[in-house]
């Protein structure tokens, strides 16, 4: 080949490649002073985004506040609760433990635990662990098992009772005088039939399998099974099994672990009231604490295991925790109409999409998605609970904004 005709190769090779650089940081540009647009409207104090793919996190940025009267700006390093994306890492842990011999997802509950749980009105049908994996196990979340029993607050913080809600007073009041439990504690008093705190009404009239009724509590067992089968406390088996393999820092199932200047305040109602540090006695269903770095790591190790191309899990068992395990149409009768089915901790949406989302009644808001599809994966995380009308809109217009740019990015790469 001539001289004249390698360089004129070269030139429009570098020019093309040059102009797709240059396309590729003006969607970035584009899409940060929407969001810094949208950030304006300030019913969220503060929040963070990232747009993985398959093989990179292509943008991340923070944007508000972490702490509102120190106005200490929201980075990507902020730490703050997931909530019940917390519960996707029990999806992996569960899987861990099959991939190893150690149980199959058709066990028995009661094969394992040392006291038996069963549904009183259908006592000979087992519980299975399938069936907490996907919300299935007629153990159901009530006000004296759960909401009054499992957040304890850890620190001082004085709530202003001017801006409070009566309701939320008696929940505050309530979480003062709770104490840290650990998951078997918790699983004994809740689960046991002479449990300080069983009641029948902690179960559905539905047999096992037959019916999706969204379950913490359920949640909370499974994580309790993977500490009695692997003799190492929840904590420490994610520790070893994720977090550490893929040199997640920035993340902690104990307050006390994080360092406080790169921890977020937490905010609820429209005063935007702060509110206390907590802890979780039934932690692994939503009392982990992460940055959106981190999250990001952890949401691209997801979909390279969706590809086949994971570190955390061979394919079989990536495989098995994505796969859709609940019957055609389940959901629909559960009046879950967002959900079309379910994987192993994680949910599979009506448009395709893997997900989980967490919300923290002491203020925090956090979506995760990927699209099998395209590859590509969102994560919004908000140091507000989102319920008015106001601050969902301004939380779903952040989210389309991130889906938007996720398309022209793979449009870009084609």
């Amino acid at each position: 080949m001539p001289n004249h005709v390698k360089l004129n190769k070269f030139f429009c090779i570098t020019c093309i490649a040059l102009l797709t650089f240059t396309c590729q940081e003006s969607k970035k540009e584009i899409l940060t002073k929407r969001l810094e647009e949208i950030a304006t409207q300030k019913y969220l104090p503060g929040f963070a985004v990232s747009v993985v793919n398959d093989t990179e996190i292509i943008y991340q940025n923070a944007f508000g506040f972490a702490n509102l009267e120190s106005k200490k700006r929201y980075k990507t390093s902020t730490i703050q609760s997931i909530a019940s994306i917390s519960k996707t890492t029990i999806g992996i842990a569960l899987m861990k433990l099959v991939e190893q011999g150690q149980l199959k997802l058709s066990t028995p509950i009661n094969d394992i635990v040392p006291f038996k749980i069963f549904n009183p009105n259908f006592r000979s049908d087992p519980i299975r662990i399938i069936h907490l994996a996907t919300h299935t196990s007629g153990i159901v979340d009530t006000e004296n098992n759960y909401d009054d029993r499992n957040k304890y607050f850890i620190s001082e913080t004085l709530i202003d009772k001017k801006k409070t809600p009566t309701d939320w007073l008696s929940y505050f009041d309530t979480w003062k005088s709770n104490k840290a439990l650990t998951l078997s504690e918790y699983c004994n008093k809740t689960l046991k039939e002479d449990g300080e705190w069983y009641r029948v009404d902690s179960y559905s009239k539905y047999k096992p399998g037959e019916h999706y009724q969204y379950s913490n509590i359920g949640a909370n067992l499974a994580a309790y099974i993977i500490e009695l089968v692997s003799d190492k406390t929840f904590k420490d088996f994610t520790k070893d099994f994720i977090f550490h393999p893929l040199s997640m820092h920035d993340v902690a199932w104990n307050i006390d672990e994080i360092d406080k200047n790169e921890l977020a305040t937490s905010y609820v109602t429209e005063d935007l009231l702060a509110t206390p540090f907590f802890g979780n006695s039934t932690y692994a269903d939503g009392g982990l604490y992460a940055s959106c770095q981190d999250l990001s790591k952890y949401l691209l190790e997801v979909i390279k295991g969706y590809n086949g191309q994971g570190t955390l899990l061979d394919i079989k068992s990536f495989e098995e925790m994505f796969e859709k395990h609940l019957p055609d149409g389940l959901t629909k009768q559960s009046n879950q109409k967002k959900i079309m089915n379910s994987g192993v901790f994680w949910m599979h949406s009506v448009n395709g999409s893997i997900y989980h989302n967490g919300g923290n009644p002491l203020g925090g808001t956090i979506y995760m998605w990927f699209n099998p599809t395209n590859n590509t994966g969102r994560i919004l995380m908000t140091n507000y609970l989102v319920e008015e009308k106001e601050s969902y809109v301004q939380f779903m217009d952040i989210w389309k904004a991130l889906e938007e740019y996720s398309l022209k990015s793979t449009e870009s790469s084609l």
